[in-house]
């Protein structure tokens, strides 16, 4: 699928000292920046094996906030260049003003130059338009990493030279075909799991709720289980 194409494979593992990166990620949980599994979550990726791993958060776990983190942590440690790969160009545009927030507080708490981290937001389609420079980075994160087997994605996301390959999804290895091996060849393993379940379990998300109502198109009308109306 990728015959040829240079991935820029790292030639060493380990650019920061562990040690170093989980004391850093305390101090973003203890200033509130990041909840605690949002920290290891940015721990995990940034340590993992070969620097390849998937981060697999559900919806409402802060995907955008451990991305910032990781950036942060890695920026602090003078790694400070990233992209950030996500479906379309109104996500990206969101993402980057939402990044430029999150960067600057945790800028603060590490004590570094907010100007030390750039997260490029950017579709698979702008990576063609990206110079070499541009596309040479310290890491790049891709978000809803399920959608990148596709060779249209794959391709254009291989282009991108990088020593840290992350990946973000709630559903990163639920794909019903062989794609799972192209994310896992891509991206490596999951290194960081926390579920919708296990988040609300903790606490850190709320308990959802759902309700069943049938709309009566006789009265126009909105009508619950016991045929009550209820709007």
């Amino acid at each position: 699928l990728l015959e040829g194409i240079d991935l820029g494979l790292p030639s060493q593992c380990g650019l920061v000292s562990e040690k170093g990166l989980a004391t850093r990620a305390r101090l973003l949980v203890e200033a509130n920046d990041v909840r605690q599994y949002q920290g290891q979550a940015a721990l995990a990726a940034l340590t993992a094996p070969l620097s390849r791993g998937i981060i697999d958060v559900g919806t409402g776990g802060g995907k955008t906030r451990i991305c910032a983190a990781i950036a942060a942590l890695a920026g602090s440690t003078g790694h400070g260049r990233w992209i950030y790969l996500v479906q379309n160009k109104a996500l990206a545009a969101q993402s980057e003003s939402t990044f430029a927030g999150l960067v600057k507080m945790m800028a603060k708490t590490l004590a570094f130059p907010e100007s030390d981290v750039s997260i490029r937001a950017t579709t698979y389609a702008g990576i063609k338009k990206l110079t070499a420079y541009d596309r040479d980075v310290d890491g790049v994160m891709v978000d809803e990493c399920h959608l990148l087997p596709p060779i249209t994605h794959s391709v254009e996301y291989a282009k991108v030279r990088a020593h840290w390959r992350i990946g973000l999804s709630g559903t990163a290895l639920d794909r019903q075909d062989a794609g799972n091996i192209v994310v896992i060849g891509l991206l490596g393993g999951v290194v960081f799991s926390a579920g919708v379940g296990e988040l609300t379990r903790k606490g850190f998300l709320s308990q959802g709720s759902v309700k069943i109502v049938t709309y009566d198109h006789s009265c126009g009308r909105v009508i619950d289980a016991n045929k009550r109306r209820i709007s």
